[in-house]
């Protein structure tokens, strides 16, 4: 169904464009109204494939980005010095034409073979650059003759009849193998005809062969770029869309989670920090029921060395071996048994305990060493009552 509303609006500019030229004044401004709307489209293809991105696994569009930049430079050339805003020379504009419509035709081939080869990045940016070279050496070539070779200042030249019918079959034969590609396949097909609307012309531009041959190419342009749009602005964004109304309730679900496992994991911590002797340590790991997240089947049993320290639920039995089935794992003296708690939370766990573990040894040492201070003064008393 999209094709075809594509399709319509497609004969509608093309019919639009044909009234225009056809029954009222077509003149150098037209021709310059049209030929900026051709630049526009190939431009904004440009930003669309080349700019945009940041990221992009088919390379050969970053290049056909480029082609269609090359091909509007060249065009705005030819546009310039058709109706005389640069200079007045019929020959040149033909030869700005005839680069245009080469750089359009062999470029978009060599964007089909770069992705039939799947070159890489690399290739793709040395061939982005070579394309610019080409097009630099093309202009400077002008100013050195070559303009009598497609218009010998009454008419076109067989040379350019010839050219133009290569460029035409390239873009047919193109476009079907790009048939997947609907709207990019039509485009060039268009631009193909409309390249054959200019094998052979005189002195005299403003006819309707030239109304034609301007509205398949505006045509062909304005599909290119809707292809561009829909496939690499639009269609990415639609599915982003879809994924936000699909999994948006499920990311904020994580991210409250993450937000609650933060501030969990800062509150131990800090009841760690203050644990002063061993009963703030035994409150700290009776809070671990709340720091670990268990499924509606999950449970949680702790052992320290031989004694059962914590259990997430009291009906569980304080027997080791009846927890010799569940999934286990051993952080320092400390032996846990758990069901239904993720590998995140598991990974967390472990931290944890080895926390306390730090810390139970702190405490131990701390007491050992205040035992040793009274032992050291009751003895020093003692001999010194004697």
């Amino acid at each position: 169904m999209k094709r075809w509303w594509y399709v319509f609006w497609a004969a509608a500019i093309g019919v639009f464009i044909v009234f225009w030229g056809a029954f009222f004044h077509y003149n150098y401004v037209t021709h310059l109204i049209w030929e900026s709307a051709i630049v526009f489209s190939y431009v904004s293809a440009f930003i669309f494939l080349s700019l945009l991105p940041k990221k992009r696994r088919e390379c050969w569009l970053y290049y056909l980005g480029f082609v269609f930049l090359a091909v509007a430079i060249l065009e705005h050339v030819h546009s310039m010095v058709y109706p005389g805003y640069y200079t007045m020379d019929p020959s040149k504009a033909v030869l700005y034409w005839m680069y245009a419509r080469g750089t359009f035709t062999f470029g978009v081939l060599t964007s089909l073979i770069l992705n039939r080869i799947r070159a890489s990045k690399k290739l793709v940016k040395r061939m982005s650059v070579a394309l610019f070279i080409s097009v630099g050496i093309l202009i400077a070539l002008s100013f050195y003759g070559f303009e009598e070779l497609f218009y010998n200042g009454s008419k076109t030249t067989y040379l350019k009849a010839l050219l133009e019918t290569i460029y035409a079959m390239v873009l047919f034969i193109t476009a079907m193998v790009l048939k997947g590609e609907f709207t990019l396949s039509a485009g060039l097909v268009l631009s193909g005809i409309g390249e054959l609307w200019f094998l052979n012309y005189g002195g005299n531009v403003f006819t309707f062969q030239f109304v034609a041959g301007h509205a398949f190419i505006l045509v062909g342009s304005f599909l290119i770029l809707l292809w561009v749009s829909v496939r690499h602005v639009f269609h990415p964004f639609r599915e982003t869309e879809i994924l936000a109304e699909k999994y948006g309730s499920k990311l904020v679900n994580v991210s409250r989670a993450v937000e609650r496992s933060k501030t969990m994991f800062a509150h131990m911590f800090d009841l760690l920090l203050k644990a002063e002797n061993l009963d703030d340590l035994r409150r700290a790991i009776g809070e671990l029921k709340d720091f670990v997240k268990l499924d509606e089947s999950g449970y949680l049993v702790l052992f320290y060395e031989e004694n059962l320290i914590f259990k997430s639920d009291e009906t569980l039995p304080g027997d080791e071996g009846y927890y010799s089935a569940w999934e286990r794992f051993r952080e320092g003296p400390f032996r846990v048994y758990y069901r239904g708690i993720s590998e995140d939370h598991k990974e967390q766990l472990k931290a944890l305990l080895g926390w306390i573990n730090v810390k139970r040894d702190e405490l131990e040492l701390e007491k050992g060493f205040a035992g040793y201070r009274m032992n050291s003064g009751a003895k020093t008393n003692s001999e010194g009552s004697s």
